[in-house]
């Protein structure tokens, strides 16, 4: 574990505060909201992982759509969301489609591997998009970016070998 919070400190960088600071709040948020869903998905062992999968997502789309409604009257009453175009509708729902794939397809695994060990392998997720942002963005990842990377690799790779899974 600590190797993983000095992973996810390095992938932060938190010196540049002005930069961050409205991606670690959602970022702290996003962490909060996944860690209750895992411990609310250990407690409730007699509900099937599809139906909690389908009331966290249905939980999620309301909470979202409501935030949204409230920041963005303007873009909802004032006629903006009917200038959509058919590509950006389409993209929106693969987004969510696949957005959910992946929460379920990680809610399964959790069933089949501990928290522990899904929990490190969920932090390759941050490596996936240093690279992504290399490959579409030509984002140059700094040292600390690699250095924290390999940490989330060398303690993912720990923790799965030693059979704690």
């Amino acid at each position: 574990m600590c190797l993983s919070a000095l992973a996810l400190f390095l992938l932060f960088q938190p010196n540049s505060i002005p930069t961050w600071k409205i991606g670690a709040v959602f970022a702290l948020l996003a962490a909060l909201g996944q860690a209750s869903y895992l411990i609310i998905r250990r407690l409730l062992t007699h509900y099937s992982s599809s139906l909690l999968m389908f009331l966290n997502t249905l939980v999620g789309i309301v909470v979202i759509g409501c935030l949204g409604l409230f920041f963005e009257q303007a873009f909802y009453f004032g006629g903006g969301i009917v200038s959509l175009s058919v590509n950006t509708w389409l993209v929106t729902v693969l987004f969510g489609f696949t957005n959910f794939l992946a929460w379920f397809f990680m809610t399964k695994g959790f069933e089949l591997y501990s928290a522990a060990t899904g929990s490190l392998v969920l932090l390759t997720e941050l490596i996936f998009g240093i690279v992504f942002a290399l490959a579409f963005f030509g984002e140059i990842p700094t040292i600390l970016s690699f250095v924290g990377g390999g940490l989330i690799l060398i303690s993912s790779v720990v923790v799965i070998t030693r059979g704690n899974g």
